[in-house]
Parts: C-alpha cells; sequence; structure tokens
C-alpha cells in the first residue's frame, strides 16, 4: 500500500480526534498497537454511520455490514499527550460490499501515524447472508467515493469482487 500525503489524508472527513491517554502506553513508551486498531475501525465505522448506516440502520433496515478483512499499516509512533485525528473516506463499493480507508494522523508532526484499511459487506440481518446494499446507500457511498477518487491509489491491500 502506497499512502497518502499528509496533506490528502487531512482532507478526509474528520471522525474523532482526541489526546493519547496514558492507559494507552505500552512498554515501550508509546500508543500501543491495539488501539491505533481500535481507531481505525472506529473510525471507519463512524464515516459510515455519517453516510446513513446510524445506530438504528439495523432496526430500521434489517441489515447492517459486517467487516469481512483489515489490512493495517503502523507508519509512526504517537506517545502519551499527542493530539491525534482519524480521518475516512470509501475507496470504492460492488452490490454487495464496500471498502474504506481510514486514517489516523499525528498533526503536531504533520504526518500518517497509520492506515487501516476495511472491507466490509451488507448483510441480512434476518439470512445473515450478504444483500445488495440499497439505492440510497449505495448512492452516499458513491458520493462519498467521488469526493476523493484518489483515495483508491492508497488503499490496495485489499479487492472487491467485481
Amino acid at each position: 500500500m502506497t499512502h497518502p500525503s499528509y496533506a490528502e489524508a487531512s482532507s478526509l472527513p474528520l471522525v474523532h480526534e482526541q489526546t493519547v491517554p496514558a492507559e494507552f502506553i505500552d512498554q515501550n513508551g508509546h500508543m500501543n498497537i491495539v488501539h491505533f486498531f481500535s481507531l481505525g475501525s472506529h473510525g471507519a465505522w463512524r464515516r459510515l454511520q455519517d453516510l446513513g448506516m446510524g445506530e438504528d440502520y439495523i432496526e430500521r433496515r434489517g441489515s447492517s455490514f459486517f467487516t469481512v478483512a483489515h489490512h493495517i499499516d503502523y507508519l509512526s509512533e504517537l506517545r502519551e499527550g499527542q493530539r491525534l485525528t482519524v480521518h475516512s473516506g470509501v475507496v470504492e463499493r460492488n452490490d454487495k460490499a464496500a471498502r474504506s480507508l481510514a486514517l489516523v494522523l499525528d498533526p503536531e508532526h504533520e504526518r500518517l501515524a497509520c492506515a487501516l484499511e476495511v472491507k466490509v459487506v451488507h448483510v441480512s440481518m434476518e439470512t445473515r447472508r450478504a444483500s445488495t446494499i440499497p439505492d440510497d446507500i449505495a448512492a452516499a457511498l458513491d458520493t462519498d467515493v467521488a469526493d476523493h477518487p484518489w483515495l483508491v491509489t492508497h488503499a490496495t491491500g485489499l479487492t472487491l469482487a467485481r
């Protein structure tokens, strides 16, 4: 996976920001990888919520998105007290699945700390099988893809069936 510049990454929608708390620090004196993964996965999910798959999506639609694959790159450390931001965007979609990229940034040093690519499948909660993404959600995903077409060149760890 090639990585976006800090300027590109920070142009994606901001989905989370915080300061690294002491409890995120491991024996090496930096933020433990489990927290990078958690921040990235929550960031990708938050972007889906912003695009119409909110808290009530399962109840309203009887469907959800299940995560089926991840690809993660750890690129620079974060230390206690440092500010971080998480930005996320949809890379592509097909009728039943989508890929997104969540980026954890270090604004103080203007660098990318972590890149998490996520593949999700739209699932019927009744059958627990892959199902077609509804038209309105598909349109929202397509708009997000169109808003940052450069993202596909940086999310190369996973693929969708055509």
